[in-house]
């Protein structure tokens, strides 16, 4: 690393040369103040969809966007959804476009305290959090805070079909069922869960089943688990299923 964080090359040249040239020499220039390493030099054709807005917002973060793809989600952006963003997550900026820049126009749609709320909550999965739709926005923002801590990163991928279905659960009874999704289905929950077809094909039975039992919170999840564990195979042949009529498409 250079002892200046920002070199400003000399010559336009340079850069031109080194990334086989055909570049506009006004857009080279505005780029070099934000140049300090040689591995910015193949990025500089997804540089080039930046704006001079993105780049006066972006000032000493600019080093944080390190692939084309991340460059390319700042550009979708406008200057005043980047400004009104900034000032919701403070310090966390920098982590935030290093990670998914695509989060900002989630992130702006927020209050300052639910984004901290949910950043504390999920971690860095807060960003695959506020990349999601608008719509399923809405969704959660009927979950008050004790929910949203026992959702977690099942908010990463849950379909909103799912979630609408899980909101008919009280706090306790969610809770128990979540766990023992996560226990019998592992790392398939996410595709389980991110398919909008399980709500009314199995989440739906599942969720009536625990609505009208009034057992202890410890015998709820008994009784979830073993009911989870039970419906495994036919999910899994649910899930093969869903992922062949996809693919038919």
């Amino acid at each position: 690393m250079t002892t200046t964080r920002f070199l400003i090359f000399k010559k336009t040249e340079q850069v031109e040369r080194k990334t086989g040239g055909g570049f506009d020499e006004r857009k080279v220039r505005e780029l070099s103040r934000y140049m300090a390493f040689d591995w910015q030099l193949p990025l500089l054709p997804a540089y080039a969809e930046l704006n001079s807005a993105h780049l006066m917002e972006l000032d000493r973060d600019f080093i944080c966007l390190q692939t084309a793809e991340a460059i390319h989600e700042m550009a979708q952006l406008d200057q005043a959804t980047i400004k009104k963003v900034k000032g919701i997550v403070g310090s966390d900026f920098s982590v935030l476009i290093s990670i998914r820049p695509a989060a900002i126009a989630g992130i702006a749609t927020w209050s300052k305290d639910m984004y901290e709320f949910y950043r504390k909550v999920l971690g860095d999965k807060a960003f695959d959090f506020f990349c999601r739709e608008k719509a399923f926005f809405m969704v959660c923002a009927s979950l008050d805070k004790p929910l949203i801590k026992i959702y977690g990163d099942v908010l990463c991928y849950i379909a909103a079909p799912n979630l609408e279905e899980m909101q008919r659960l009280n706090i306790d009874k969610a809770d128990v069922l979540i766990a023992a999704m996560k226990m019998a289905f592992g790392n398939k929950l996410p595709l389980i869960l991110g398919h909008p077809n399980f709500a009314k094909d199995v989440l739906r039975k599942l969720v009536e089943s625990l609505l009208h039992l009034t057992q202890e919170k410890a015998q709820l999840a008994v009784s979830a688990q073993l009911t989870c564990k039970a419906i495994v195979p036919q999910v899994i042949e649910w899930l093969t299923k869903q992922s062949a009529a996809t693919a038919k498409v």
